[in-house]
């Protein structure tokens, strides 16, 4: 086996980036010699920490930006990551480079035949990682002077950077993205604008993520009563990441409270992601926080108690826990926005609820409880079905190594 890829990534089991980047590395092991550099083993106290810390700092106390997502300048390179770009022997496949993993001053150190694999939008923007909501000026370019702004304007001078650094990748690399939200987005973009940018989804683990028939027993082993109607909720920081819908789910389920027959069964609220597990009897319905879960077989238990998976989310690249919930034959209801629109097909394997609708959000899960039981099988069936075909493992590897196929045709 000659044929070797190189992967580079900031984690490859940290944040949603890093493990998806995992899970891309783990399909090529077959064809493939893989190797790869991270910072997964840099230590919290060192070098390569301070110069994060320097670039964080400088952000921090020069910049305000409206936008609440978060920011990166990458002003520092990992030194690891900057030797390996200068072997010729091999394909890389660049994966999630913020947290100074690789500077914007070097990004035109890629190399011919590289795949670049984005995660979310940062590499077409500023110093930001989503575009502000309902705001799709970014493809036009920025100004230094931007209502919402103040201080040194990074994103402008990080925009500026990056388009000079990417301007000699052109017909050099394939970029892929998770959705074809984001590739619409991509190709729109002034630093993309013309690229090779082809659509790989994430990879579901359909064997890890299933439908588990013992769902009494796992209601016992999760503390909840038969007859409980449980809501899943899961995002990383639970409901303080702006991103992933918190403050709109809240609103769904204080609306949702007023409009619920006062006979319907007892409706109970499990989440996972945050940093801590309790249980508040006091929200707006019992809330069962899970805490922070690393272990798939876990996580699949999770969904499995659901009656239904809440997607809130404002922006998703792809839609993992959508993906993941369904696989595990289990009801999504998100809205009908960016990555999320490839993973749920409205009325047939979930439902899509106009952006950023907390009552529509609300009602849609009061539909979802009044269902007939025969209806919800059926659309838990085509959930399942639906992401066996077309993220399911096998089916991401053709499209991946097809995609690795021609960067080896390109280099050459």
């Amino acid at each position: 086996m000659n044929l070797k890829v190189m992967f580079i990534s900031y984690s490859f089991y940290k944040g949603g980036a890093g493990i998806a980047a995992g899970k891309f590395k783990n399909l090529l092991n077959s064809k493939f010699k893989v190797m790869s550099v991270s910072q997964d083993e840099v230590r919290k106290i060192s070098f390569q920490f301070v110069k994060r810390l320097i670039g964080y700092m400088v952000f921090k106390f020069t910049f305000y930006d409206v936008n609440p997502i978060k920011h990166s300048l990458n002003f520092f390179s990992y030194s690891p990551v900057i030797r390996k770009l200068q072997q010729n022997d091999v394909i890389f496949n660049v994966h999630w480079v913020n947290n100074d993993t690789l500077s914007v001053f070097d990004i035109n150190k890629i190399p011919c035949g590289t795949v670049l694999t984005l995660h979310d939008e940062w590499f077409y923007l500023g110093s930001e990682h989503y575009a502000r909501l309902n705001d799709d000026r970014y493809y036009l370019g920025y100004n230094f002077f931007r209502m919402g702004e103040f201080g040194v304007n990074w994103n402008y001078l990080i925009w500026k950077i990056k388009m000079s650094q990417v301007a000699g990748l052109k017909d050099r690399i394939i970029v892929t993205v998770p959705s074809n939200w984001m590739r619409e987005r991509a190709s729109k973009s002034l630093i993309l604008n013309g690229f090779d940018i082809r659509l790989l989804p994430n990879p579901i683990n359909t064997d890890l993520f299933y439908p588990i028939k013992n769902e009494l027993e796992l209601r016992e082993y999760f503390g909840l009563e038969p007859n409980d109607f449980v809501l899943v909720f899961g995002a990383i920081d639970g409901s303080k990441n702006k991103i992933k819908g918190g403050a709109v789910l809240e609103e769904s389920l204080r609306v949702l409270k007023e409009i619920i027959p006062k006979h319907f069964r007892k409706i109970k609220i499990v989440t996972f992601g945050e940093q801590a597990a309790y249980v508040d009897k006091d929200y707006f319905f019992e809330k069962i926080s899970l805490g922070h879960i690393s272990s798939p077989e876990e996580l699949n238990r999770v969904y499995n108690i659901a009656d239904c998976v809440l997607v809130p989310s404002i922006v998703e690249a792809f839609g993992q826990v959508a993906a993941e919930a369904q696989a595990s034959g289990k009801l999504v209801v998100c809205f009908n926005t960016s990555g999320l629109k490839d993973i749920v097909v409205d009325d047939v394997t979930g439902f899509l609820v106009e952006p950023y609708d907390a009552s529509q959000f609300a009602n849609k899960i009061l539909e979802v409880m009044l269902m007939e039981k025969d209806r919800v099988s059926e659309v838990e069936k085509e959930a399942r079905d639906r992401i066996i075909e077309k993220f399911s493992l096998e089916a991401v590897r053709i499209q991946y190594e097809s995609i690795i196929d021609d960067a080896f045709r390109l280099r050459d």
